[in-house]
């Protein structure tokens, strides 16, 4: 275990992945792939690989911000902190270069990674002596891994039936959805084609986009544009989850910070 003086001496030193997390990206990989799964009717091994790439990247980053901002490492709260801090730091940084160079969320989320990967690798080989990494609290192990999976499991049993309307409306001619999902989707389409929008908002031809919590759609649209898939599937099956998920450990952590002050 690598002790809380020697990260603030040095705290890019221990910034790296280990065994430990190997099975909780595997259960968010799961948990994306049964969202694809489900909300597109179908699974490829290119959603798989995409959403496993996606969630390593996720604690990539949100390693790397703990370290920086030396966050305490209690038990419980850092994994979930990881995770969540990730989310947010990818996702602007992807909508960024999108909205900021006008390409769309593909490119953004291939320059977005490239970046933050460019950064870890540069930083492993100025620190290749030092072998050790910081992967958590190791002696939590069991309880994270517990926590994400239980979440995991009332997210995908609250949402399931949730997943498919899109392929129920196709049978039947009814939506039972949430019909802001349709308003939602309308941003993915956008991001996934944003250069040909130029900045303008895809609601009233000739305005200025205005300003709204986009940073939740950039990652979802960027995934569902990397794996060619439609917006609104792409809406249902990734951004609505993966969002109820980083509430259900977002109250994890919350509840391991109070647990362990």
């Amino acid at each position: 275990m690598v002790s809380h003086r020697s990260i603030r001496a040095e705290p890019f030193a221990h910034w790296g992945l280990g065994i430990a997390d190997l099975p909780k990206i595997l259960v968010l990989t799961v948990f994306g792939s049964f969202g694809a799964k489900i909300g597109y009717g179908s699974l490829h091994a290119t959603d798989a690989l995409f959403i496993l790439f996606t969630m390593t990247s996720l604690i990539v980053a949100g390693r790397g911000i703990g370290l920086a901002l030396d966050v305490p490492r209690l038990p419980g709260f850092i994994f979930a902190f990881e995770l969540i801090a990730g989310y947010v730091a990818v996702s602007l940084l992807d909508l960024a270069v999108v909205t900021v160079l006008k390409v769309n969320a593909s490119v953004g989320w291939i320059a977005s990674l490239a970046l933050i990967y460019g950064c870890f690798f540069l930083n492993r080989l100025r620190h290749r002596s030092d072998q050790t990494t910081t992967t958590g609290t190791e002696s939590w192990f069991s309880v994270d891994l517990l926590a994400i999976s239980l979440t995991v499991l009332m997210v995908a049993l609250s949402q399931h039936s949730y997943l498919a309307v899109v392929r129920d409306a196709e049978k039947t001619g009814f939506f039972l959805g949430w019909p802001d999902i349709f308003i939602h989707a309308t941003e993915f389409a956008r991001f996934k084609f944003y250069d040909a929008f130029a900045g303008q908002s895809p609601e009233l031809a000739g305005t200025s986009h205005y300003f709204y919590h986009r940073g939740s759609y950039i990652l979802p649209a960027s995934v569902a544009a990397l794996t060619d898939r439609g917006a609104l599937e792409g809406a249902l099956a990734f951004w609505q989850p993966f969002g109820l998920l980083l509430m259900g450990l977002g109250g994890y952590a919350c509840a391991s910070a109070i647990a362990n002050r």
